[in-house]
């Protein structure tokens, strides 16, 4: 079965050199990723948001999981909405 992600990890278009490079860059190497799923894994956690601290030890363990079936957990940020810290309201944003 061929999987989503060598399209990106192992593609033989223009753009594949390009991703494999910056792969590279950051130290991981095209056969690491030959053959597994690569999970991406969005995290909200933040220091200035009291509601998502939990987010960090959640995400470490769903990275433990990704990586025990066989994948390639790879995490991201994304915004962390918090009441205390948005005006007029963090509502807007959800």
């Amino acid at each position: 079965m061929k999987l989503r992600s060598a399209e990106w990890f192992e593609g033989r278009d223009e753009l594949g050199p390009q991703h494999r490079a910056a792969l590279r860059a950051l130290g991981w190497t095209p056969e690491f990723f030959r053959g597994k799923p690569v999970i991406g894994i969005a995290n909200s956690w933040s220091e200035l948001n009291s509601c998502n601290l939990g987010l960090r030890a959640l995400a470490e363990a769903a990275k433990r999981g990704v990586i025990a079936a066989g994948g390639v957990p790879l995490e991201f940020n994304t915004i962390s909405l918090s009441e205390e810290l948005m005006k007029p309201r963090a509502m807007l944003y959800r």
